[in-house]
């Protein structure tokens, strides 16, 4: 953080699918974010700054890569005492050679607390590329469910 509510950041993204033929995607990237609310049972920042999206396609002879703008925000909203907490996150990847060429990556969920050090998480991802490899769908949607323990 840089002041009480202004930070920058850092992230990379690493990932595969079979199902839309992705060998690869790694969307580095920096920026600045903002945090709006943070409050024990609310949570709200925004970002933006700048990524490199790299797309390797199993069913293209040659790389995608471009510079991209990178837009997003964060949520989550906690209820019961801390036991339920509900989170959605989405980023925006706009090409900034070609606006028409875009990513977009949004999830949701729930997260539910089942002992003090016990969880499960219920969420929906949904990715939408504008230009996908051949073959391909432009969304893609995944729901996992899954348990885990905090240390």
């Amino acid at each position: 953080f840089l002041t009480k509510q202004f930070f920058g950041y850092g992230n990379v993204r690493v990932e595969q699918d079979r199902i839309q033929f992705l060998n690869l995607r790694l969307t580095p990237g920096a920026g600045v974010g903002y945090q709006w609310f943070e409050q024990p049972t609310l949570n709200f920042d925004t970002q933006a700054g700048i990524a490199w999206v790299y797309q390797d396609y199993s069913t293209e002879p040659t790389i995608s890569e471009q510079v991209s703008a990178r837009l997003a925000y964060h949520v989550d909203a906690t209820l019961f005492d801390s036991k339920l907490k509900v989170f959605n996150d989405v980023q925006y990847f706009p090409s900034i050679q070609n606006i028409s060429n875009y990513l977009i990556l949004i999830d949701a969920g729930i997260h539910v607390a089942l002992t003090k050090t016990m969880f499960s998480e219920l969420k929906a991802e949904v990715d939408y590329n504008s230009q996908p490899a051949p073959g391909a769908h432009r969304t893609n949607t995944q729901y996992i469910l899954g348990v885990g323990w905090t240390f």
